[in-house]
């Protein structure tokens, strides 16, 4: 039977951002709304109802089987990584395993759907006429939308990722966090004229922490020729970058093993556009 909530973040990869407390993984969340921080079992996060459900007056489709499914082969490969720290467990279908989580995860939450009518609506406001139909962030259109795009764009972009660089990052003190939407784009070069964060840029790093001291990043190793070894031990500020990423690429929610948001807080008091879930992300030129 197909499950009424539907994690968009799997709770196998909330479980590293978490401590067990009896049969419960508890982590502590940071709401970017209200500032508040609060412990929760990942059991209540990351989800929605029918989230990947399309319902027609004729049948009702949904990858949501597709996804647990998925799920369930690619989680041992996952433990593996995590346990050893060491990319050399991975044998090359091991690696495209990991490679199709971190398209899935960056594909498969609301955030797509939120960028989709972001664009509608600036096309709508540019061009009369242009008929809008995502009007609502789950309505019918933009639900099959996110759906068929995650579907056509999933094997091309996992094979991008596997001709480009990967390194392991260590945070020895535990101190990585994660969030709603937790693979993080990031692009040292800017460009007026043309987007900068497509996963085949000149440039690009995809940036996905897997557990609270790991960290995965996936970047093009013709630019970044400084870095020769698949795992790196991070410093201070290395970590608060990638703690930044998160809070940049997050849509409401960020967690961590422990209750220490400070970074956030002081980000958001000096950026409070971040704290909208709502942000326009991209602004068409």
């Amino acid at each position: 039977m197909r499950a009424k909530a539907q994690h968009y973040v799997p709770r196998f990869y909330l479980k590293n951002f978490s401590k067990k407390k009896g049969s419960k993984y508890i982590t502590q969340c940071y709401s970017k709304q209200d500032g508040k921080v609060f412990s929760v079992n990942i059991t209540k996060i990351c989800q929605e109802n029918g989230f990947y459900d399309v319902k027609t007056d004729d049948y009702l489709f949904s990858i949501e089987e597709n996804l647990a499914e998925f799920e369930s082969k690619v989680a041992p490969v996952y433990k593996k990584l995590v346990d050893s720290k060491k990319l050399s467990v991975l044998d090359n279908e091991g690696k495209i395993a990991i490679a199709t989580f971190v398209i899935l995860q960056m594909l498969r939450t609301p955030e797509q759907r939120i960028s989709f009518r972001h664009m509608e609506q600036q096309l709508a406001d540019r061009f009369p006429g242009f008929e809008k139909n995502f009007v609502g962030e789950r309505n019918k259109e933009n639900s099959i939308s996110h759906i068929t795009f995650l579907n056509e764009n999933v094997n091309e972009f996992v094979f991008i990722l596997m001709q480009l660089k990967w390194v392991l990052i260590l945070a020895p003190d535990h101190s990585f966090w994660t969030s709603d939407n937790p693979v993080y784009k990031h692009n040292e070069l800017k460009s007026k004229f043309r987007g900068t964060l497509g996963l085949a840029c000149k440039s690009i790093q995809v940036i996905l922490p897997l557990s609270h001291n790991l960290l995965l990043m996936i970047f093009d190793g013709d630019t970044y020729t400084n870095i020769k070894t698949d795992e790196v031990t991070a410093n201070s500020e290395n970590i608060k970058h990638y703690n930044f990423g998160q809070i940049v690429c997050s849509i409401r929610h960020i967690f961590g093993e422990k209750p220490n948001f400070t970074l956030a807080e002081k980000i958001l008091r000096e950026s409070p556009e971040y704290m909208n879930p709502d942000r326009i992300r991209t602004k068409m030129s």
